[in-house]
């Protein structure tokens, strides 16, 4: 048969004067599946709408099924084959980066194809000082975010100890990275939704959470999404200047 040239195995980009604008949302395993829909309703709800949200869980879940080991590389491949098909809309991608080496894979790859936001951190309003209220406050949290994800996943206490040490090991140090990356070099303040029992901006109806975001980290975000379209006008032009 005839062979497949490289270009027509490569992701196609589906809309050449626009480009995908995403926003990272990561946070522990136990987090509530629908944290994205709830962020999604309160941006719609200022004129943004969001077309995707891509779950990096289930990706991931799929290769494993598969007895694939998923690296930085396949995992960002698989980001852009499915970014790349639904391009020129508002997007989450939850669940990333697992750590800093998936962010720098990202920017090898992605480059200038997308426009990148802040990253979302989803973790639970806490106490600032180390006292032993605030040791036995975090005791609590992590209890609860192992009931739920066991209750939602059917998986084990050693599944969920194996994710929740990873992302304290690696995926916080990367969000500190990242937030740190934001603000110097894209000029970008982080967002940071917090899983709260306070009275939320918006909430979202699940037993025992509701989703808080703070003012100022709401109008952070929606600033961005105002500015992300005349970003990708901007790199797009500068891409074309530069192949006169």
């Amino acid at each position: 048969g005839p062979s497949t040239r490289k270009e027509d195995t490569e992701p196609k980009r589906a809309d050449e004067t626009k480009k995908p604008i995403v926003l990272f949302v990561q946070g522990p395993p136990g987090i509530p599946e629908r944290v994205c829909d709830c962020l999604v309703s309160a941006y719609y709800s200022e004129g943004f709408e969001f077309t995707l949200n891509i779950d990096c869980k289930r990706l991931l879940d799929n290769c494993e099924k598969e007895g694939k080991q998923v690296s930085s590389e396949i995992l960002v491949g698989l980001l852009e084959k499915e970014l790349l098909e639904k391009n020129g809309w508002n997007m989450f991608v939850s669940g990333f980066p697992r750590n800093w080496e998936d962010f720098e894979t990202w920017r090898k790859v992605m480059g200038d194809k997308v426009v990148t936001g802040p990253p979302v951190t989803l973790w639970r309003q806490c106490m600032k000082d180390h006292t032993e209220l605030l040791k036995e406050e975090k005791e609590k949290e992590r209890q609860e975010l192992e009931d739920r994800f066991k209750r939602r996943t059917q998986k084990t206490e050693d599944e969920f100890k194996r994710l929740y040490d990873a992302y304290n090991k690696e995926t916080i140090p990367a969000l500190e990275k990242l937030n740190e990356f934001c603000e110097k070099e894209m000029k970008m303040y982080p967002a940071t939704c917090a899983i709260s029992t306070t009275v939320p901006k918006f909430k979202m109806f699940e037993p025992h959470a509701m989703v808080s975001i703070g003012s100022q980290q709401f109008h952070n975000l929606k600033y961005f999404l105002t500015q992300a379209p005349k970003m990708a006008q901007a790199q797009i032009k500068q891409n074309e200047d530069g192949k006169q």
